[in-house]
């Protein structure tokens, strides 16, 4: 990516939940240069919708033939394991666990 040929040819996705918790720096003037806020969708049908529509209107054409082989990709925001807290057994090993390789 930091090379010059590559200008204009990558797209930086960020997406948050809760903007209220993104880096000030990130924030600033310059760094994002288009703001979309989305409610969740609640199908992968409504998020393969979502997704055709903003690429639409960017320039890039999503045939509607594709949501078939994309639909086991777009997960569902309602899906039960994605909204529960970690628990000790999802942490990462503590520095008292870390042996050097």
């Amino acid at each position: 990516m930091g090379s010059s040929t590559n200008r204009g040819r990558v797209i930086w996705v960020l997406a948050s939940s809760r903007p209220d918790l993104i880096e000030v720096d990130l924030k600033r003037p310059g760094r994002v240069d288009l703001k979309i806020p989305l409610f969740p969708t609640t199908t992968p049908r409504e998020g393969f919708d979502l997704l055709r529509m903003l690429c639409g209107k960017r320039g890039l054409a999503v045939p509607e033939s594709s949501f078939p082989s994309l639909e086991s990709r777009i997960p569902s925001p309602l899906d039960s394991r994605r909204c529960r807290s970690p628990g000790h057994e999802d942490l990462p090993p503590g520095p008292h666990q870390f042996v050097p390789a």
